[in-house]
């Protein structure tokens, strides 16, 4: 395949548009086509799908919201079989999927507004807390099950009034004291529902996630969550059929947070989405084999230790181990990312530079970041030879564009981030914990910023930022932030990245 100005310009624009939007799964919801050529099933997912497990826990960006999203597809329990040739714990057809909380493909209108059900519960009323959550899946479930298809009226214990009042599942000051008056009719009808599927050999999975947009402040998000996770721990052994798939942030997950003391009984029920270096690169090379033609042919022609196969309905999955997406980054970019190994050899130095202070890697980083160096390398395609499609100095720049993205991204679920910008820039790290301590004093926080802060002192602050992997503590006590965060707050390294020109 021979690279003109012509054909470097077509690759670029496809390797730009890897990343749709922010490159995050709520950017990406469109049809089921292209959503399963662009999604990469994972070991994690397939441990994730049995029927034992329920607590699927993952950072921001780590594809729980991608996971979720997949198994409200007609087609996605059996993407993520075929992905990972094995066998699932049931089949397709025996099985439905229901999103008891979250978005899926469509919006929140479905929910209570946060601002209409934070007066609704009480923190301190487990009962009317666990209403909500059984009355929230009874009208789920209204909404979403064809009763025919079950041969059989699974909610006959309520009353017509009752049904219609819960089907109203955004409109919470109606159906959850009906919930609360009438939890027995409430129970009864899950319970006649799970014996109906154990009759008919079938499986109903109840699909939760975006649980950090329940409440406004995040303060207030421990109590109801620790009662979901309380309930389905309670009715494990009473329903056999009727199972959960929770999707859940792992710093909402913290025993300080939720102080939830069985906590430890959750053990053997959950699993942690993590990308492995090697994932984080298939993930790139099948966006690039299903972006068109012309990037397929690039690999066909110059990756050729990378082979592609066809799996239906996911499209082109790389396949091959660590030599052909070794490949990959050498024939995109160069093995080093300088002129020899002194300045990093690309392959460890694109994951090196976009871990977190927990060493994780969001999928979405790391497609930004390939997806802004294209960007950036058709401003100057003329300059590249061979094969090359980037040059270090791309990737470079587009880590600091990627830092920045990550900082907004962040923001999403941390409002109060955004006022750290200012006091946090120009700072040199490693700095010490009293000179880290004495910019978060100077922050200004907004009254959004202290709803979702209930203590924001410059330690607990510290604390909440070490939590989420923004910073890092060396052995010699100084604070440190990883490069993925560095620039986006405008921080400064001693012989750090400066900007290409």
């Amino acid at each position: 395949m021979t690279l003109d100005t012509s054909t470097r310009a077509q690759l670029l624009d496809q390797l730009a548009g890897i990343a749709p939007g922010l490159g995050v799964a709520e950017d990406e919801r469109r049809d089921q086509a292209d959503f399963l050529r662009n999604f990469l099933p994972l070991p994690d997912h397939a441990r994730a799908l049995e029927p034992d497990i329920f607590l699927i826990l993952g950072g921001r960006g780590a594809g729980k919201t991608a996971l979720f999203q997949a198994l409200d597809f007609p087609q996605g329990l059996e993407a993520l079989s075929a992905g990972q040739k094995v066998a699932l714990p049931f089949r397709p057809a025996e099985t439905t999927w229901v999103p008891a909380f979250g978005r899926a493909h469509s919006d929140f209108s479905d929910f209570p507004p946060q601002e209409v059900l934070r007066p609704q519960l009480d923190p301190e009323d487990r009962g009317k807390l666990r209403a909500f959550w059984l009355g929230l899946a009874v009208g789920r479930l209204l909404n979403r099950l064809d009763r025919t298809a079950l041969g059989v009226d699974w909610a006959a214990a309520l009353e017509p009034e009752e049904r219609a009042c819960l089907r109203e599942t955004s409109r919470v000051s109606r159906w959850l004291p009906l919930a609360v008056d009438h939890l027995e009719d409430v129970n009864c009808s899950l319970d006649r529902l799970d014996k109906v599927l154990v009759q008919r050999g079938q499986w109903l999975f109840l699909t939760y996630d975006e649980l950090d947009r329940l409440l406004l402040s995040y303060w207030d998000l421990g109590p109801p969550i620790r009662e979901l996770l309380a309930l389905w721990l309670d009715r494990w052994r009473r329903w056999e059929r009727i199972r959960p798939k929770i999707f859940l942030r792992k710093d909402l997950f913290r025993e300080e947070f939720l102080a939830f003391p069985d906590a430890s009984k959750l053990r053997g029920h959950k699993v942690e989405l993590s990308w492995q270096t090697s994932s984080l690169y298939r993930l790139v090379a099948k966006r690039m084999a299903n972006a068109g033609p012309p990037l397929l042919r690039y690999l066909e022609s110059h990756v050729r230790e990378l082979p592609l196969r066809d799996v239906h309905p996911l499209g082109l999955l790389p396949d091959g181990g660590d030599v052909g997406l070794r490949q990959l980054t050498e024939t995109l970019v160069g093995q080093y990312m300088g002129t020899d190994k002194r300045k990093g050899v690309t392959y460890n130095w694109i994951p090196n530079h976009l871990q977190d202070g927990a060493g994780q890697i969001a999928p979405r980083s790391f497609l930004k970041l390939f997806s802004l160096a294209a960007e950036r390398s058709r401003e100057k395609a003329t300059e590249l030879r061979g094969a090359a499609l980037l040059q270090p100095t791309d990737l470079q720049g587009a880590l600091m564009d990627a830092s920045n993205d990550r900082i907004q991204e962040l923001q999403e679920e941390y409002p109060w981030i955004e006022a750290l910008r200012w006091p946090l820039e120009g700072l040199k790290v490693p700095a010490s914990p009293k000179d880290f301590r004495a910019r978060l004093s100077q922050t200004q926080w907004s009254a959004q910023a202290q709803k979702t802060l209930r203590d924001a002192s410059p330690q607990t602050v510290l604390e909440l930022l070490r939590n989420i992997g923004v910073v890092t503590v060396r052995t010699d006590g100084r604070i440190n932030v990883p490069e993925i965060y560095l620039h986006g707050f405008g921080l400064k390294r001693k012989g750090g990245i400066k900007r290409p020109r």
